[in-house]
């Protein structure tokens, strides 16, 4: 694993940075939560869920696994001390690589359950008869997704290394 890349010191934010991006997770957590909620309780309401809802589900619980994790990444880096604050508001492009990097998190995140999910998918609808969605697979679902969003970070990452050592490999073959 290149430390470099897990090196939290390179990241560069300004104090209201921060401040901003927890009122972003914060917000996305709570509309994400609040969905999955309204969700789970109008699933008794019918027999069958929609390919629509279903999708909806995987990508709110994906923003939620996502905000919790780079929030969470977020708050121990500032109680660790690892962050060096920048002292001023000058713009800088590591400045705004390292915002940019926080806020499309959870957006990577959803992309990445929809993925999953037609994945998952795929393998269900080719393994039965196909028919309708049952309510119950609310609960199926969401964990996907929240899973997806916790960890495509991690996959992003692995998606790379192995692109990259992919790469290397075929121009050290010729």
């Amino acid at each position: 694993m290149d430390k470099q890349k897990h090196d939290l010191s390179l990241m560069r934010l300004h104090v209201g940075d921060v401040i901003g991006l927890f009122i972003y997770y914060l917000i996305l957590l709570i509309a994400a939560t609040l969905f999955l909620l309204s969700k789970i309780l109008t699933s008794t309401e019918s027999t069958a869920m929609t390919q629509f809802d279903a999708i909806a589900c995987v990508i709110s619980a994906s923003i939620c696994g996502a905000t919790i994790f780079y929030s969470r990444k977020l708050y121990k880096a500032s109680i660790n001390n690892s962050y060096e604050f920048l002292p001023n508001n000058e713009i800088s492009p590591s400045r705004i690589g390292t915002i940019f990097f926080f806020i499309l998190r959870p957006i990577f995140g959803a992309v990445f359950s929809m993925v999953v999910y037609a994945l998952w998918r795929a393998s269900v609808h080719a393994s039965t008869e196909g028919g309708g969605t049952p309510r119950e697979f609310i609960f199926v679902v969401i964990p996907i997704g929240f899973f997806a969003g916790f960890s495509a970070g991690r996959l992003i990452e692995q998606f790379e290394d192995k692109s990259v050592s992919d790469l290397i490999g075929k121009q050290d073959q010729k």
